[in-house]
């Protein structure tokens, strides 16, 4: 999880779709590190990028 979050932090935001589809993959690394608030928030920001 702190690999893929260091990735994400430094990404270019002007690749939408692949920042996206990466960062889609992070809620799932924080529900099973037991960080359901966090993963929420992830989620709904994977949403917003997708509208």
């Amino acid at each position: 999880m702190p690999l893929l979050q260091e990735v994400l932090s430094g990404y270019d935001a002007t690749h939408t779709r692949e920042m996206a589809l990466y960062l889609s993959w992070l809620p799932v690394a924080l529900v099973d590190a037991n960080e359901p608030e966090e993963a929420a928030g992830v989620a709904e920001r994977v949403i917003s990028l997708g509208i």
